[in-house]
């Protein structure tokens, strides 16, 4: 089992800290930095973990827990604590109650020289020692196994390391202080589905024949990952752009971040491209699919997957499972008819290169084709 924490007890005795024997005792932990591994492994704040390549960076990912300390200590962290409390009653410190950020608890010593207080002393003297060295230098290599291990996981994680790299992510253009926001947004939300609907999407998305999928729900942030990483793979298969290799379109509350995927999803705020896969994911308070089909005559080229039993579509057929209910085409659309249709609505970069007239055939960039010139074929 992967252990990304680590800790370190800094016991400084009972000393004379202004009256009488006060004990001084802190605990660092590194539980911020196992909650940033732990998100990367969820394709979140990934650009944030690979900015770290130094030991003194690791400070930012440190707790110290104050176990025992002297008054004036005790009343500098509070005062620290008091200006960072946000206004209102119900408002909820940044910081747990134990607990404050390594580098606030680190700005409340100072040096005075001769007035140096004997607690500002203990502190600083050690802030610097071999043993605190050794403790970021353990994090950084902590950090480092887990960057690398980035590279083992899906197509999409691979990318984007691929992506920073190189230098061609578009973080890599913002100060390190943006770039570190920028990652941090649009935080994965809790699964809302069954084990049995993510396995069945998941064999769905093997689908060949699929060139557009189209997702309508709250916003599942697995079913979005899964759609950008599937997209991914045909895009390092293919050598098309994102969009060009799967197209997605979704309508949801809850988005991803295409910037921190590079990947292309089309997010709308009313409405949904076509989709030879329908994903319905519930949560929006929306029509059911039995009208959308039937009434708005918006049908998938191929499937429909339901969280729920939509009742009988005309025109398809249904199997469930747990959590699932899936809709099966009676007369699919083929491939070919799919690219067109996307490209009827103007919906992806999908372009036709030629058409024939006479066939009503349609040549796309990404076929191979051999044209042969001359009187008799």
């Amino acid at each position: 089992m992967t252990t990304y924490e680590s800790a370190l007890t800094v016991d400084f005795g009972e000393g004379g800290f202004w009256n009488g024997k006060q004990p001084f005792r802190v605990r660092l932990e590194t539980g911020p930095l196992a909650d940033l591994i732990r998100a990367t492994e969820n394709a979140h704040r990934v650009y944030e973990l690979l900015l770290l390549d130094r030991p003194g960076d690791v400070w930012d990912y440190v707790w110290v827990v104050l176990e025992a300390a002297p008054q004036s200590v005790a009343d500098r962290v509070a005062r620290a604590r008091q200006r960072v409390q946000p206004k209102g009653t119900d408002s909820i410190h940044p910081w747990p109650d134990d607990r404050l950020p390594f580098k606030v608890f680190d700005s409340l010593f100072y040096w005075a020289w001769d007035d140096t207080e004997p607690e500002d002393g203990a502190w600083l003297n050690h802030r610097d020692s071999a043993l605190m060295r050794a403790l970021s230098q353990q994090a950084l290599s902590i950090v480092r196994a887990a960057q690398s291990r980035l590279e083992w996981n899906d197509h999409l994680l691979r990318h984007v390391v691929s992506r920073v790299k190189s230098g061609g992510h578009s973080h890599c253009y913002l100060d390190r202080d943006a770039a570190r926001n920028k990652s941090r947004e649009m935080a994965p939300n809790d699964a809302q589905h069954t084990p049995g609907f993510y396995k069945k999407l998941s064999d769905l998305l093997r689908d060949a024949d699929f060139a557009s999928i189209a997702y309508r729900a709250a916003g599942d942030y697995r079913v979005l990952r899964m759609l950008a990483t599937e997209q991914r793979r045909r895009a390092n298969l293919t050598g098309h752009d994102a969009g060009g290799a799967l197209h997605l379109s979704a309508l949801v509350n809850n988005k991803v971040s295409n910037e921190a995927w590079d990947s292309e999803i089309w997010f709308f705020e009313e409405g949904l491209a076509h989709g030879d896969l329908f994903i319905e994911g519930g949560g929006l308070g929306s029509g059911n699919i039995k009208a959308l089909v039937e009434l708005h005559h918006r049908v998938p080229g191929k499937f429909i997957l339901s969280w729920r039993d939509e009742g009988s579509i005309n025109g398809f057929t249904a199997e469930a499972g747990e959590g699932w209910v899936l809709y099966t085409k009676q007369s699919p659309d083929t491939r070919r008819m799919a690219l067109q249709t996307i490209q009827d609505r103007r919906r992806s970069k999908l372009g036709a290169v030629l058409s024939f007239t006479d066939s009503g055939s349609t040549l796309f960039d990404h076929d191979k084709t051999v044209v042969v010139v001359g009187s008799k074929v």
